[in-house]
């Protein structure tokens, strides 16, 4: 009977290192997936984040662009056509 026991023991404690290995390997396998996701959610972040920085330069341009042209309103001078001693006269008489 106690060779029946014996063996038995040692069947079990072989079932017992294949399922500890297994475990292993799935732990293993957890810590690869763990990371590649980590991985693949850093580099979606820093898609995004060069996506926005592009975003961000062609508004840029876009303003730079707009900012540089200016409208300025035509002006228009009309001529002086008085004597330049009526211009004089006219300024003695301006307030001080």
């Amino acid at each position: 009977m106690t060779l029946y026991v014996q063996l038995w023991s040692e069947e079990i404690e072989s079932h017992l290192s294949v399922a500890d290995k297994c475990l292993n390997d799935m732990e293993t396998k957890s810590l690869d997936l763990e990371r590649n996701k980590s991985h693949a959610e850093a580099m979606e972040l820093e898609e995004q984040l060069l996506e926005q920085k592009m975003e961000a330069a062609i508004k840029h341009e876009e303003l730079t662009e707009k900012s540089s042209v200016v409208k300025l309103p035509k002006l228009t001078i009309t001529s002086f056509n008085a004597h330049p001693s009526t211009g004089c006269r006219l300024k003695a008489s301006s307030p001080r």
